[in-house]
């Protein structure tokens, strides 16, 4: 199972601070869309994994990756 801190890592790395609020009584923060992406990949994985799928998690990360630069 993953681990609360590298969970938060990859929140701290994901997130984006909203600029266009103009008064904040909170820290609002929005994940990026690259990063919502992964977090439903890795959801599906998991279930997939669970039902006996084998699942190539290496793959799953490249592919996110590359992903990412094509602006898709």
């Amino acid at each position: 199972m993953i681990r609360k801190a590298l969970l938060l890592k990859f929140l701290d790395a994901a997130y984006m601070q909203r600029w266009n609020d103009k008064i904040r009584p909170v820290e609002l923060i929005e994940l990026d869309k690259q990063a919502h992406k992964m977090v439903v990949a890795w959801f599906l994985a998991r279930v997939e994994e669970d039902r006996g799928t084998p699942v190539s998690w290496t793959r799953l990360i490249e592919g996110g990756s590359s992903s990412s630069s094509s602006g898709s």
